[in-house]
């Protein structure tokens, strides 16, 4: 009998235990593999933990990001069926159509990247660089620059369509993710889920004007394709969609009862407001004259992506749970109109940005006190070179197929200075730059380069690097680096690569990991956790066994 009860007791205490640390792993670590549902003749399935939908301007294909799969699905609209895959990044996310309907760009939240897909042939054409965790991507109504999310590091990536490459980062709120711009493009609004606000960019300016507050968990938002519409953000966590007035920046209605609402989307003429329930495995048509709901319909399980065809009649439902995507007729469009227009926001007129000035290899810039002169092996362009201290300045220089070098300040004595590339990669973790040029007479060169952080991390570790295509240049001898970023080298002839390379800080005071999800900052007290447990549960399970025994030992002796 005391055998039986110890037994029991090591049953019951190691399935707490076992319990305990199931309970554990569930509470910090993403979902796993998504059930199936049945199919229906509106469902289209085939797909991996879909996440998010776009369709093209004609309305003839809508691509879907695969997070589970790492692919992109093209769907042909007229069949409903899966016409191509093409293998993207890491957990794709977010996804978006040039106005022209030729280009695909979809965020990597696993890669810190962009990958730029063809229509034409569907394959990737080339991948871009942006923050840690890429989630939401929406693209200038012009087709001119692509407006990127990077969860991880509170930022805005800006790309240029043209180069395909970042021309600027703009900070905004806490764990950004949705994205929208208004038709006329000069605002980009953006829900930050971890800090309740919506953030709203001026593109002119590249820069946030406006921080609105909004209700718990803000995940997606959209504007209307009519110019000065009202602004509608999906709220995770509280279960309700905020109506946004752009004209004061100020929340002026409120539609509340939906079940953890993750993606919305507006019929063409912005009559109603489509909204997929995460939990509820419905999409909630709301009235945008009203704010009410006007409808309820059922999809697949776990909806989350949603997007609505140019024509209006149809919305296409990514269900993430049933890996699946629900095709909805959408409700009739009405054509009287049911806002006002408003007027636009009357702030200060926004400056352009300056214009580019283009120079060819024949342009000289020259430092007669110093008998040096600056020139270019390729075409390039700037936006400003002031020339002071016998030092010349240059901001934002683009040398051709180069990447952009926001600041290079470089003088020369005794020295003939031809510059040909500047290179920048970019991870999670560090970010290296390398600036090649030629030089003669073997004269001293004196550059400076700015820091152009596209992730905004705490440096931890810098470090430099001057090398000729014979051999690494030694630093104290050849060369010296200041604590200005400012790299003195002398007495070189011929092909010079500077190179920099910069880490970031992960061990608990850099940005990015201050705003990583709870279930990754703190892994390894999870991990400790368990293991400890198990440790304990060992431990214990040991001590009850000897108590066991030594219970029966003496029961036995006692007999005897």
């Amino acid at each position: 009998m005391g055998m039986r009860r110890g037994t029991k007791k090591v049953i019951l205490f190691g399935g707490f235990l076992l319990a305990l640390s199931f309970l554990l792993l569930y509470a910090f670590t993403p979902s796993s593999q998504p059930t199936q549902t049945p199919e229906s003749p509106t469902t289209i399935t085939g797909l991996n933990q879909p996440f998010a939908v776009a369709l093209t301007p004609n309305g003839q294909f809508a691509y879907v990001t695969n997070g589970g799969s790492s692919l992109v699905s093209a769907i042909n609209t007229a069949s409903n069926t899966i016409t191509a895959s093409i293998p993207v990044g890491i957990s794709p996310f977010g996804i978006a159509v040039t106005p022209d309907g030729k280009y695909v760009y979809v965020t990597n939240g696993g890669s810190a990247s962009v990958s730029v897909i063809s229509t034409t042939t569907n394959t990737v054409l080339t991948t871009i660089i942006v923050g840690i965790g890429p989630y939401g991507v929406v693209i200038a109504p012009n087709g001119e620059y692509a407006y990127v999310s990077n969860f991880g590091t509170c930022t805005v990536s800006v790309v240029s369509t043209a180069l395909n490459m970042v021309v600027e980062t703009i900070p905004v709120g806490n764990s950004p993710q949705g994205l929208a711009i208004t038709p006329d493009g000069v605002y980009v609004y953006v829900s930050n889920f971890g800090g309740g606000t919506v953030s709203v960019i001026d593109t002119a300016l590249n820069s946030v004007i406006a921080t609105i507050p909004v209700e718990i968990g803000p995940i997606d938002i959209v504007t209307s394709s009519k110019d000065n519409n009202y602004v509608y953000v999906a709220n995770s966590g509280s279960g309700s969609v905020s109506v946004i007035d752009p004209y004061t920046n100020t929340v002026i209605a409120t539609a509340t009862g939906l079940s953890q609402p993750s993606g919305i989307a507006l019929t063409t003429d912005g009559s109603y407001a489509y909204v997929t329930n995460l939990s509820g495995d419905t999409v909630t048509v709301i009235s945008t004259a009203t704010n009410m709901v006007a409808a309820t319909i059922p999809v697949g399980a776990g909806p989350y992506g949603i997007a609505i065809t140019p024509n209006g009649n149809y919305a296409y439902v990514i269900n993430y749970n049933s890996a699946t995507v629900s095709v909805i007729e959408t409700l009739a469009v009405n054509n009287t109109p049911l806002q006002q227009p408003l007027p636009r926001l009357q702030t200060s007129v926004p400056s352009p940005m300056p214009p580019y000035t283009a120079i060819t290899p024949t342009t000289h810039f020259l430092l007669p006190n110093c008998a040096g002169c600056i020139c270019f092996g390729v075409n390039a362009t700037y936006h400003s070179a002031v020339f002071a201290n016998d030092t010349w300045s240059f901001t934002n220089l683009r040398l051709t197929e180069s990447q952009l070098l926001r600041s290079l300040q470089i003088s020369a004595q005794n020295s003939n200075l031809t510059f040909l590339s500047y290179e920048k990669t970019q991870n999670s973790t560090f970010q290296s730059e390398q600036l090649t040029y030629t030089t003669k007479n073997n004269g001293t060169q004196i550059l400076t380069l700015a820091i152009d952080s596209q992730v905004d991390l705490l440096i931890l570790q810098t470090q430099w690097s001057v090398n000729t295509p014979e051999c690494s240049l030694v630093e104290g001898k050849d060369w010296n680096s200041l604590d200005d970023e400012t790299i003195i080298i002398t007495n070189v002839n011929g092909c010079v690569n500077v190179k920099r390379v910069t880490f970031a800080d992960f061990f608990g005071n850099g940005k990015a990991y201050a705003n990583l999800p709870l279930y990754e900052k703190h892994t390894v007290a999870i991990a400790l956790g368990i293991g400890l447990s198990i440790i304990v549960a060992i431990a214990v399970l040991a001590k009850i066994r000897t108590k066991t025994i030594d219970e029966t030992v003496s029961r036995q002796k006692a007999k005897h």
